[in-house]
């Protein structure tokens, strides 16, 4: 058995395709998913692979990078005709900025500019650490947004979510595999992370159905 762990959202959607093609060519492979806000203690709960989001912070832990999705800001059609669309990323400190504690950078929205990375530390009124949570605040008119296409895509496809400031792209969001420090990886699990680097890396940024 393979244990999984991974974040909510890209785990029961992009982690689960791949999960579902990886056992389509390894039938006799059993795989167990955990659906958790954080990796949580890799040992303990006896897991081969956790799936992280943005930044890491563990160092005791071997990372794999697997792909990239980019990040953007948004905001409900309804919000925006309420509260004005933000030109730069200074106007964000008059916005509710909807923050989502569950992925790195939090609170400090990175930018990349002209001069260089620009960090806009940013509130607003609901802060949560489930993606979900704040992409839905935000459908309802509660603020901006940063979240990964992956999540809001299809928001933005449909005209419920729009996009701004467009003209000033967001460091992108890291996806890492970590596992605990081990001399030698079974080949179970070096084979899925190979496998997973593989589909994931161009489909990171693809809007996830349910």
């Amino acid at each position: 058995v393979l244990k999984i762990s991974a974040p909510p959202v890209i785990g029961a959607t992009h982690i689960t395709r791949a999960v579902v093609e990886f056992l389509k060519i390894h039938p006799d492979l059993k795989i167990d998913i955990v659906l958790q806000g954080s990796p949580g203690d890799l040992i303990d709960e006896g897991i081969d692979i956790a799936i992280y989001l943005g930044a890491l912070d563990d160092t005791s832990m071997i990372a794999r990078k697997l792909a990239t999705s980019p990040l953007v800001v948004c905001a409900s059609p309804d919000y925006l005709a309420k509260y004005g669309m933000p030109k730069t990323p200074e106007d964000l400190v008059y916005h509710s900025c909807l923050v989502n504690w569950a992925i790195a950078p939090r609170h400090k929205w990175q930018f990349k500019t002209e001069s260089g990375l620009k960090i806009i530390t940013v509130s607003g009124r609901v802060q949560t650490n489930a993606a979900h949570s704040i992409r839905i605040a935000a459908l309802n008119g509660l603020g901006l947004v940063m979240l990964p296409t992956y999540i809001v895509g299809g928001d933005i496809e449909k005209g419920l979510l729009k996009v701004v400031l467009d003209d000033y792209p967001l460091l992108p969001l890291d996806i890492h595999a970590v596992y605990p420090h081990r001399k030698y990886l079974s080949a179970k699990v070096r084979g899925f992370l190979d496998f997973l680097q593989e589909w994931l890396e161009p489909r990171a940024g693809m809007a996830g159905t349910e």
